[in-house]
């Protein structure tokens, strides 16, 4: 924690807040996002003027909710949009030093473009700051539960004046951040991986706690004790910073920062890979792993792995061994079938090393639907039909790997949507709203730089005998919208005869060509208006025994599509598809008509 260093006032003091006897450790607050390009390109050297002045500054980021997605801002979203609405801004990026959203040439810095832009900070906006002294001096320790899941916080204010500290509406901000978090790949749009000194929660809540007036000499002590937020990447990297301010003025008059504690002792088991893939879509039979790697820089001599199947009583494999670090050890469970029934598998860390796992980022995994084809043909022709299907559930009648799963941001691919699905409101979700129900493509919230699973999904259908029939087509229904950021979401209509073993693309839509409505970038539920019906020609087919079609959705996060009516099979039969079989052979005359029309067929 940074020293403060009393220093000696001489004088005589008209405002003891005017005149302070103690360095003010300068505040900075910035708000930004992981899928906003300013910030992107601002934070960069933001960061490191900090950096360069850590020992004067206390920093604190707030993961806001616009432009676009950001997991830190998904996992406590509430309390930086209270405290960008304090400031009264309305974009990013934007930071406050001492509860100032700085203008023009203050302090030496130049906000030639907007207000409080991290382009404007420099070295002498810093120096200007710290100079500032102030009445009050704080203390700030803390310390981690064994088990990682709470913090002890011991602050101290004394107020080292001859007069009495009281402001016209003081607060206590008590923050745990975390210090660094850095992801693998961009968890947004903008290309940022590394975060520093993020806001993971504020304490009691955003409004703090009231701060009474401290008499001449005198202290207030705040010992106090909270849960740690269970969305923690790294609970090495927790610390707790403190800052008092004036709501009535907003400066802020003094902050302090205790950093992270070093957690001795403490294992990093990270679940590297899992049983999420089927060896051939036609395998009858998996064994469920899970492999377990050693992600931290100590030697793991024991872990607790539980494996979950569907949702069961869960499995307990007590490992023990040397792990050193960078190795992998394979955990393998008993063998189960999936030819003729789909499972979902869980794998959870429970502990290492005797304790909790530091990193709870990377602890548990839920793998795939796993669910193979059946050997048999489902017959010679597919009609899907999915008003019959449970709302949320996955049609039955084909395979399904989502790209995410059940609980997670982005969940819902190719599940089954209808009247009574929160997406809904109530409406019909069929095609042309002649039906209630049809199969959701999430585009819209699955973030592929965050998919657990994969970043594909599919619906594979189970086996059509194609042996007699003729002029074979792919039909079906779609409705779809694109973001304005011009997205590029893409889906692919594939076809194998050897269980999957090599696939021939029939179709791509990508970006727009998935677009049947105008570019929106409000979460897409089609109308009856919105649905159009394609035709793909697979007769060079016809004559196969063991066809498979699979629908591949891969994802750039841009908006929902919708499929319904899916006919795979000879053209003749065409279901419920909207196929004019008359095109052309029809003719009515005259055309417009005010009173008789007559129409002759060829």
């Amino acid at each position: 924690m940074k020293q403060l260093y009393l220093l000696l006032a001489c004088g005589l003091f008209f405002s003891t807040l005017s005149y302070g006897q103690v360095p003010r450790t300068i505040m900075i607050e910035e708000f930004t996002n992981a899928s906003c390009p300013p910030c992107a390109s601002q934070n960069p050297a933001f960061n490191r003027l900090i950096f360069d002045n850590y020992d004067k500054i206390v920093a604190l980021k707030y993961q806001w909710d616009f432009p676009g997605f950001d997991p830190m801002n998904e996992q406590n979203p509430t309390e930086p949009d209270a405290r960008i609405r304090y400031y009264r801004e309305s974009g990013v990026p934007v930071a406050a030093i001492n509860g100032l959203v700085p203008s023009g040439t203050y302090g030496g810095g130049n906000w030639s473009g907007y207000d409080g832009g991290p382009y404007g900070f420099n070295q002498a906006v810093i120096d200007f700051e710290a100079d500032k002294t102030t009445p009050i001096k704080m203390d700030l320790s803390h310390e981690l539960s064994e088990a990682l899941d709470s913090v002890f916080i011991n602050l101290t204010i004394e107020n080292v004046t001859t007069d009495d500290f009281t402001l016209g509406d003081g607060r206590l901000h008590v923050v745990i951040y975390e210090e660094e978090i850095i992801f693998s790949t961009s968890p947004g749009s903008n290309g940022e991986r590394d975060f520093y000194d993020v806001m993971r929660k504020m304490l009691p809540n955003v409004n703090g706690f009231d701060l009474p007036t401290i008499k001449a000499g005198e202290t207030f002590e705040l010992n106090y004790a909270a849960p740690l937020p269970t969305y923690f990447y790294n609970y090495g990297e927790a610390g707790i910073l403190s800052f008092v301010q004036d709501d009535n003025t907003k400066e802020v008059w003094q902050s302090a920062r205790s950093q992270p504690k070093l957690l001795e002792g403490y294992g990093d088991a990270e679940l590297a890979a899992i049983s999420d893939v089927l060896p051939t879509i036609c395998a009858a039979t998996v064994v469920p792993f899970a492999e377990v790697r050693n992600a931290g820089d100590t030697d793991i001599t024991e872990f607790v792995l539980e494996y979950t199947l569907d949702g069961a009583t869960p499995l307990v494999e007590n490992w023990t061994g040397t792990l050193a670090p960078g190795q992998k050890v394979k955990i393998e469970f008993e063998e189960i079938s999936v030819a003729t029934e789909s499972h979902t598998v869980l794998f959870d860390i429970v502990s290492v090393n005797g304790k909790a796992d530091y990193n709870p980022s990377n602890v548990s995994r839920t793998g795939a639907s796993l669910a193979g084809v059946p050997d048999m043909a489902i017959g010679d022709r597919i009609d899907m039909d999915v008003d019959d299907k449970e709302v949320g559930d996955y049609p039955d009648f084909a395979s399904i790997i989502p790209p995410v799963p059940a609980g997670q941001e982005g969940f819902g691919t190719f599940t089954i949507v209808g009247p009574s699905h929160p997406i809904a409101g109530g409406n019909k979700m069929g095609a042309y709203a002649e039906s209630d129900n049809s199969i959701f493509i999430n585009f819209y919230e699955w973030n592929p730089n965050l998919a657990t699973n994969r970043d594909e999904g599919t619906l594979t259908f189970h086996k059509v005998d194609l042996t007699d029939a003729t002029d074979s087509h792919i039909i079906f229904d779609r409705a779809g919208a694109r973001r304005p950021t011009l997205s590029r979401d893409i889906l692919q209509i594939l076809v194998s005869t050897d269980c999957g073993a090599t696939w021939k693309e029939i179709e791509e839509y990508r970006g727009r060509d998935l677009a049947t409505v105008p570019n929106t970038n409000t979460f897409f539920v089609p109308d009856d208006n919105d649905w159009i019906t394609d035709e793909l020609d697979i007769s060079e087919f016809d004559g196969e025994s063991d066809v498979i079609v699979q629908f591949k959705a891969i994802s750039d996060r841009g908006n929902n599509n919708f499929l319904d009516n899916i006919m795979i099979g000879s053209k003749l039969s065409t279901g419920t598809q909207k196929i004019n079989l008359l095109t052309g052979k029809v003719d009515v005359f005259p055309n417009p008509t005010a009173d008789v029309a007559n129409i002759q067929f060829e």
